[in-house]
């Protein structure tokens, strides 16, 4: 089978402008569409313009996409500014509540769960050190959800799963192998409710019959899991 590939249009010019008092990347190239994209790492602003499109229209489409924009750029402000400094977090959401955070330096890593609090054994008060500790809180209260789980999924799919591994992974939520049946949850996932967990565990499961993201696909979600749609919604919410 011939495979297509889809090649990337070069940049003819780039420049970094500023319009609404936003300091955007303009990038020339040979499109016919304006497209506008802020990086999900550092905010930046990006827009890929065609060739001769006027820096009067370019800007007249920032003012009308403005609102869009600030709320993007803050919300992965706020994420970033987490991620980079820990030390300041205040709480932890397990399985959709939130938890009162307390750090604790220890010889050995760990945590505990009293009540409505975490608390995170580290060995030093760094990011390191906390996000490991983040990462065996969520991977252990994961794995005592699991095998529940699998026996629920298996029951409504009528499928039956060989192995479900555990693994911190930075931008999936889950993937899986059909031809050997097994599936990997990120270990992220014990922060939603388990209701969205059981979702995304039925997500793979349907992968086992239809690779791709296709009607045929999202029928077959929707059989397994009517609310598929509204949990994903709740998902990016949390």
């Amino acid at each position: 089978m011939q495979s297509i590939i889809k090649m990337k249009v070069p940049i003819i010019h780039s420049e970094t402008i500023t319009l609404c008092n936003k300091k955007i990347i303009l990038n020339r190239k040979h499109i016919k569409t304006l497209r506008l994209t802020i990086d999900k790492r550092t905010a930046e602003i990006k827009i890929n313009a065609p060739r001769t499109l006027s820096l009067a229209k370019i800007e007249t489409f920032v003012k009308g996409h403005i609102d869009w924009i600030e709320k993007n750029q803050h919300a992965i402000l706020v994420r970033t500014k987490q991620i980079k400094d820990l030390t300041l977090l205040k709480s932890l959401t397990l399985f959709g509540d939130d938890y009162h955070l307390k750090l604790q330096q220890a010889k050995q890593k760990r945590y505990s769960i009293d009540g409505q609090t975490i608390t995170l054994f580290v060995k030093e008060y760094n990011n390191e050190e906390i996000q490991e500790a983040i990462n065996k809180c969520y991977r252990t209260e994961l794995s005592y959800i699991v095998t529940d789980l699998q026996k629920k999924c298996e029951t409504i799919t009528k499928e039956k799963i060989s192995h479900i591994q555990l693994r911190t992974m930075k931008t999936l939520l889950g993937s899986c192998k059909p031809s050997e049946r097994k599936i990997t949850l990120n270990t992220q996932l014990a922060k939603y409710p388990i209701n969205c967990i059981q979702m995304v565990l039925l997500h793979e499961i349907a992968h086992f019959k239809e690779l791709s993201h296709n009607e045929k696909f999202k029928k077959l979600l929707t059989s397994y899991c009517p609310d598929w749609r509204e949990l994903r919604k709740k998902m990016k919410q949390v």
